[in-house]
């Protein structure tokens, strides 16, 4: 339970529900469509949707998971990274990454941003991820995790962002060796 200004408010219990279905291209050249299916049953999954203007060499979760990558993969997490930046930029932002030297332990995605003149037909996976808005016509950030069933949290919209913070903290959960820094 919870008190907000004078009120109780209850919190409601988590719900999950399964998590909605895509098909995107990714990085590589020429760009392979990724399916988010096939990974139900085999993995979890953390889908990062970042900032195509920022790009995912500089999106702060992006860069944790790169930081973290060895513990992502003992945990058996699969992550994609999910933006409107074309596969080039993409392929640019791993670049820069790797002359880091940092490990890039996920799958940078795109989802084409609205063309002049057809905007109802960009950002389709922000827009079912509720990751899209409206009134800006710009993609929102967000970072979910996905069970090894298939399923999210889900709020009365749709599927409910966590933080970096839960992720970390879901990753200690599972008893993993080696210290995980904050962001």
């Amino acid at each position: 339970m919870q008190r907000e200004e004078g009120q109780v408010v209850v919190d409601a219990p988590a719900m999950k529900r399964p998590a909605r279905l895509f098909q995107l291209p990714n990085s590589e050249s020429p760009p392979n469509q990724v399916r988010l299916k096939p990974y139900f049953g085999r993995h979890q999954i953390i889908l990062v949707f970042f900032d195509d203007r920022l790009g995912a060499d500089r999106d702060p979760a992006l860069l944790w998971i790169a930081r973290h990558a060895k513990q992502i993969a003992n945990a058996d997490i699969k992550v994609f990274g999910i933006s409107g930046a074309l596969p080039p930029q993409n392929r640019a932002a791993v670049k820069r990454l790797e002359k880091q030297g940092l490990a890039v332990p996920f799958v940078l995605l795109t989802d084409p941003p609205p063309t002049e003149g057809a905007a109802e037909m960009g950002y389709l996976v922000h827009k079912q991820w509720g990751r899209y808005d409206k009134q800006t016509g710009r993609s929102l950030q967000g970072i979910f995790l996905i069970d090894r069933a298939g399923q999210v949290q889900w709020n009365e919209t749709g599927p409910t962002p966590t933080s970096l913070h839960d992720i970390r903290d879901h990753i200690q959960v599972k008893g993993l060796s080696g210290r995980l820094v904050a962001m």
